[in-house]
């Protein structure tokens, strides 16, 4: 606190490094402006309804939608999942895929249970000074990273009942 004033949280930005295909293929849509004008429209991506309609656009003006577009828009909705739940950033490395946390969004206990107690995903959570979840990976699939991210996330934002 500043003089009184309540100190605003600064915005998350998660940085995402994963091992998966996503991009715009030129064969798919081969003008360069058109490209960055359907990256633009991704990159804004912020929930379902935004992924449905983008999708459908990409769909009635290219046709069949590619799997490595499909997944850059599923990561774009990843990231501003991720940017809500206070994640700096989601990290593959051999070991996982390592989500980090600011401090004061570190997820709580019932929350890890619910997804430990799914069976979908095995993780080690780390609690500190930069808590983590690690999702615990053996030779998955692009489409299985991004389904087991997703996963974690929507049981982190889920509230429970």
């Amino acid at each position: 606190e500043a003089m009184g004033m309540p100190v605003e949280e600064k915005k998350i930005t998660t940085q995402i490094d994963l091992s998966v295909n996503a991009y715009i293929p030129n064969d798919f849509i081969n003008s360069e402006a058109l490209r960055i004008e359907a990256y633009k429209s991704i990159v804004l991506i912020e929930d379902i309804q935004d992924y449905n309609r983008v999708q459908e656009e990409l769909e009635d003006r290219y046709g069949t939608v590619p799997f490595c577009v499909d997944r850059l828009m599923k990561i774009a909705l990843m990231k501003n999942n991720a940017n809500s739940l206070g994640i700096t950033d989601i990290a593959q490395s051999p070991d996982g895929i390592m989500l980090r946390f600011i401090k004061s969004k570190a997820p709580d206990i019932k929350q890890l249970s619910k997804i430990s107690s799914s069976g979908v995903v095995k993780i080690l959570f780390s609690s500190g000074e930069r808590p983590y979840i690690l999702i615990r990976l053996t030779k998955a699939s692009e489409d299985d990273i991004i389904k087991k991210v997703n996963f974690v996330l929507n049981c982190l934002q889920t509230p429970e009942l």
